[in-house]
């Protein structure tokens, strides 16, 4: 007798089959295809960054700002550039490639150059050195001190690498003691310059001479316990292979910060001579550091040196110093193509309304804090100002600019800037 099969094993079997049928056929691959589509169809696409030459000027702010210039009053020799960074396209020029008088906004330059050739990290170090052996207080041999262009190396700085002397326990010495100076002149005045431009008291002992400085050793030693007669002092370069004691260093970043957020004319005038000593080891430091500058320009910022500058000095106070708008413009980009140097800029340069030399300027509350520059006065010449930095425009771009005006009121000319700034980001 046949056996009957129930309706729930012939479902079973039914079912098996089809499922072997499905296979064979590809079935399983387009329903997967069908499953990923639906998946396809739901994803947000991944959006692309707009590249800069995509984006878009604020063709708004670039007519404003022409109203501007052109409706009201000058004030003097107008030149300024206008740069649109996020989009790397210009904005607005108005004789932009004249050379003008730039006063402090030459110290960019000086700074901008310090930076990429000494690092943001390089200190001013002055050590004390031993060249012989000890036997009982005497030294056998010759002791040092080696200076280099620190501007706030002072007579404690000098008493600290002293007392190293004294700590080893050197009473005497049958050598030599060397005096290791950077420069042996003390800086003096540009020949264009006026008295008191240059305040040298504010400067480190180094500055002050070659004779000031076997002075301030020849006490201080003396008065850690080191005796010598004055002939044993010489002025040259301590001995290869002696021993470093101590050594005190000041980092470089003190002297940028002065420079551009207070404008320090001394401070900017030491960075330019860091760079001579260091890398053309001219006899003249100042014009050594000058022809840094130029060559600075040339390889670094790929810019024709006669063409945007006539320097004199590094920190601006001559008035034959010349620089263009655009060349402005042209360090505050190159800053930017470099984090490390443009975050050095950002931490320096004065905020309107807020710090340094722009603190009691631009104040109303749709400016204030919104526009970081490094200002420049003289009021030689008919007077001399200028300002440039970085501001975010109303769509968002960092905006760079720079601007000279000569032969014009100062007061009225920062007022006229106070109000091209608040064209920038109105």
């Amino acid at each position: 007798m046949a056996r009957r099969l129930s309706k729930k094993k012939i479902s079973g079997w039914l079912l098996l089959f089809a499922v072997i049928i499905f296979f064979q056929c590809d079935g399983h691959k387009k329903v997967a295809s069908s499953v990923k589509n639906i998946f396809a169809k739901t994803e947000t696409p991944e959006k692309k960054a707009p590249k800069p030459e995509d984006l878009e000027i604020d063709e708004a702010l670039a007519e404003r700002l022409d109203s501007f210039v052109t409706a009201t009053n000058r004030l003097g020799t107008l030149g300024l550039y206008v740069y649109d960074e996020t989009a790397n396209k210009e904005v607005y020029e108005f004789r932009a490639d004249s050379l003008m008088r730039p006063a402090s906004n030459m110290k960019m330059l000086t700074c901008l150059a310090a930076i990429r050739h000494l690092g943001p990290n390089y200190k001013f170090t002055s050590g004390a050195y031993m060249d012989g052996k000890m036997k009982g207080d005497a030294v056998e041999g010759n002791i040092g001190l080696k200076f280099t262009f620190d501007p706030w190396f002072n007579p404690d700085s000098l008493r600290k690498l002293a007392a190293a002397f004294q700590a080893k326990g050197i009473h005497r010495v049958t050598g030599k003691i060397y005096l290791d100076l950077a420069m042996t002149e003390p800086m003096q005045h540009e020949e264009h310059w006026t008295m008191g431009d240059l305040k040298t008291r504010k400067l480190g002992i180094l500055y002050r001479g070659q004779q000031r400085m076997i002075n301030e050793v020849k006490y201080a030693l003396r008065s850690h316990g080191v005796n010598f007669s004055d002939s044993q002092l010489v002025v040259a370069k301590v001995p290869k292979g002696a021993k470093l004691l101590k050594n005190t260093s000041t980092p470089m970043h003190l002297s940028i910060f002065r420079a551009l957020q207070n404008s320090s004319n001394e401070h900017a005038e030491c960075l330019s001579f860091a760079l001579s000593g260091l890398y053309l080891n001219g006899q003249n430091h100042r014009e050594a550091g000058t022809q840094y500058l130029r060559s600075f320009i040339s390889k670094e910022l790929n810019a024709d040196p006669d063409a945007v500058s006539v320097i004199h000095d590094g920190s601006g106070l001559c008035v034959h110093d010349r620089l263009t708008p655009r060349f402005l413009v042209r360090m505050l980009h190159y800053a930017y193509g470099h984090e490390y140097i443009y975050k050095e800029l950002r931490r320096c340069l004065p905020i309107s309304g807020q710090t340094g030399t722009l603190h009691d300027r631009m104040l109303k509350p749709t400016i204030r804090g919104k526009v970081q520059a490094k200002t420049g006065t003289l009021t030689r010449e008919d007077g001399i100002t200028s300002l440039s930095g970085y501001v975010t425009g109303k769509n968002g771009h960092l905006l760079l600019f720079g601007l000279i005006q000569n032969e014009v009121p100062v007061a009225d000319a920062r007022l006229w800037q106070n109000k091209f700034c608040e064209q920038l980001v109105k």
